[in-house]
């Protein structure tokens, strides 16, 4: 994935952070500097990985948390003391979390300033899915470990077999119980090797030869082949939303990209 495509997955994947008040209090001074409790909040929700705010923990891990914190800036303002803060390793660390979390704030504030009408949602569905149901494929296989197995049960197939039993005798899968049967799948459910091999078959035929994955050797039948329904826009909105929500923030990120001076020496290529 491309770095930009990163940062927008994250912008979209990231927990909101709680409101900060416009003129919070400090809830305790460390040499003159302030630690109030939207910090509190950032802290404790870095460090949850955003599953809770300072707010939510009880108070024995509030007083844990403040304690915690006052030692970060104690040891901060030590480093700082000691020109840690310029040091190349740590230079670049605190210029890349210093960007990074004010691009995440400015890609929240685009998403917020621009939220996904329903009507672009309608129109996205209809574009995407409207008409358009997918090919399923309703398989029975055979795995095996090894080529002299997956020979022996092409030779009892070739011999009048039946498939189902051949599974139910030798493959390893847990299907095997049921004759092989996998049920209806879609071809994004099948390894590349495996859906290469269904979309040669007609409905009734298998495979001839072994078709390895990293599972081992399938042979595979194709009973039927169908189009499913395309999904109920509901079950489609989250996903839908997001996309749009990407594709803003693409455009915006490609704006500012336009307008900028970008010079390149060589260290990306």
């Amino acid at each position: 994935m491309r770095p930009a495509a990163l940062l927008l997955a994250a912008a979209l994947a990231a927990p909101a952070a709680a409101p900060a008040a416009e003129d919070a209090e400090a809830v305790a001074r460390v040499d003159g500097t302030e630690i109030t409790v939207p910090m509190l909040d950032a802290y404790v929700r870095e460090r949850t990985q955003g599953r809770a705010g300072y707010a939510q923990l009880p108070p024995a891990q509030r007083r844990q948390a403040l304690d915690d914190l006052v030692n970060l800036v104690l040891l901060a303002a030590e480093a700082r003391a000691q020109g840690l803060d310029r040091a190349p390793g740590t230079a670049a660390r605190l210029f890349v979390r210093e960007a990074d979390t004010l691009a995440r704030a400015m890609l929240a504030r685009v998403i917020a300033a621009s939220p996904v009408s329903e009507e672009a949602l309608r129109r996205a569905y209809e574009e995407r899915f409207a008409g358009r149901g997918e090919t399923e494929y309703r398989l029975r296989h055979i795995l095996v470990a090894d080529e002299a197995r997956a020979r022996e049960a092409l030779r009892r197939l070739d011999a009048g077999e039946d498939f189902a039993a051949v599974a139910r005798a030798l493959s390893l899968d847990p299907s095997g119980e049921q004759g092989g049967d996998l049920g209806w799948l879609s071809p994004a459910a099948l390894e590349p090797a495996l859906r290469a091999a269904v979309e040669r078959l007609a409905p009734g035929g298998r495979t001839t030869e072994p078709v390895r994955t990293r599972f081992g050797l399938h042979i595979v039948r194709l009973e039927g082949r169908r189009t499913a329904p395309p999904p109920p826009f509901e079950a489609v909105r989250s996903r839908l939303a997001a996309e749009l929500q990407t594709e803003r923030l693409k455009a915006h990120v490609a704006e500012l990209r336009s307008k900028a001076r970008i010079e390149e020496r060589g260290a990306g290529r």
